[in-house]
């Protein structure tokens, strides 16, 4: 783990795995991701930075959309909770509010939010334990985050409200 860890090109080898067909290899490259993310204090970029380069070379889109396809493509419970706990590794980890809030909309990009849905539906204690951190830790982000703008909530659909907030910020 050290060595992965002070490799600058570890963590991109190993996501390059992602596509394996060997879905127990992938499931230990994506638990071992998630572990580098949440030990190594610079863990979250290097995670955050194999996962575009694999986004890259497998068609574009946002860094979520290879582990996306990943929940899609198996009906593995493991290697589901696997992709799980590294989507929560990765939007978790950072202080900054905004970076977990732009993280977890980078997941959304990339169609987590409809596998949700998909995969309460599992039978999985473990699965349905990341999906519910998944879920706390963005309403405690929302109440963070109303927190930070005094709890404004405006009519989206009113242009002078719209202005009005526009103009205080």
């Amino acid at each position: 783990l050290n060595e992965v860890m002070e490799s600058p090109t570890a963590m991109r080898m190993f996501a390059r795995t992602l596509g394996s067909t060997n879905r127990k290899t992938v499931t230990h490259v994506l638990e071992l991701m998630a572990a580098v993310c949440l030990v190594q204090p610079n863990g979250l970029q290097l995670a955050l930075d194999a996962m575009a380069s694999v986004a890259v070379t497998r068609g574009g889109g946002v860094r979520f959309n290879p582990l996306v396809r990943l929940l899609k493509a198996s009906d593995k419970l493991t290697l589901q909770v696997a992709v799980v706990q590294l989507i929560n590794a990765m939007v978790t980890s950072p202080e900054e509010l905004d970076m977990r809030v732009h993280l977890r909309n980078e997941c959304y990009a990339a169609g987590f939010h409809d596998m949700i849905r998909i995969l309460r539906q599992a039978d999985s204690d473990d699965l349905r334990i990341q999906l519910d951190v998944f879920e706390e830790e963005m309403t405690d982000d929302w109440a963070e985050l109303l927190h930070r703008f005094h709890e404004v909530q405006i009519d989206m659909q009113d242009p002078a409200e719209c202005f009005s907030l526009a103009h205080m910020l």
